[in-house]
């Protein structure tokens, strides 16, 4: 939901700027197919174990590894793109803290209603689990408590990439944007 947000944002900036979404619609973005992918493999594993896929929660590690790496190759590919190297950045920390604990994302439960802290502690949430001692780089888990639209808890990592997106999709509603690259392909 946050990410309909920061979308949204994005594009009021954008317009406020007199950006035109025709524009945005110009921007050659590469290998957007690899972006899918990371979605696809992401739907998996936050579903997959609700509709009977059991193996989904042995392999959330490999899953949540598979999915930033797609990520990181797609920002790779679309690095000159304005705000992509904070979308890059903030998959980098998830991912870090990921790997670190085990390919659960640690959540901070202070705050949150009593029925997500419910599914968080049942483990009905494949990839994500209740903040402990035993966590490791917590300063990059969910722990910055976001109250709107629903309150829930993001990581540094995510409000990096969301900084991104809305910069990235405010910029490219501008002008000058294309000329820019187009002007960075022809060298």
């Amino acid at each position: 939901m946050i990410i309909l947000v920061a979308i949204g944002l994005g594009l009021i900036i954008g317009w406020l700027r007199k950006g035109s979404l025709r524009r945005l619609a110009s921007i050659d973005v590469a290998a957007i197919w690899i972006a899918l992918l990371a979605l696809l493999v992401r739907v998996v594993l936050d579903w997959g174990p609700a509709w009977g896929w059991d193996w989904v929660r042995g392999a959330q590690l490999w899953l949540y590894g598979a999915v930033y790496a797609l990520l990181v190759l797609f920002l790779v590919a679309n690095y000159r793109l304005p705000g992509f190297w904070l979308l890059a950045l903030g998959a980098l920390m998830n991912l870090a803290v990921i790997a670190a604990n085990g390919g659960i994302m640690p959540v901070d439960a202070t705050g949150l209603g009593a029925n997500l802290v419910h599914e968080l502690t049942s483990g009905q949430v494949v990839a994500h689990g209740l903040i402990s001692d035993q966590t490791k780089l917590k300063w990059l888990a969910d722990v910055i408590l976001v109250p709107f639209p629903v309150p829930k808890r993001s990581s540094l990592g995510d409000l990096l990439m969301l900084a991104g997106l809305i910069y990235f999709l405010q910029q490219a509603m501008q002008a000058q944007l294309s000329y820019r690259i187009t002007s960075l392909r022809q060298r």
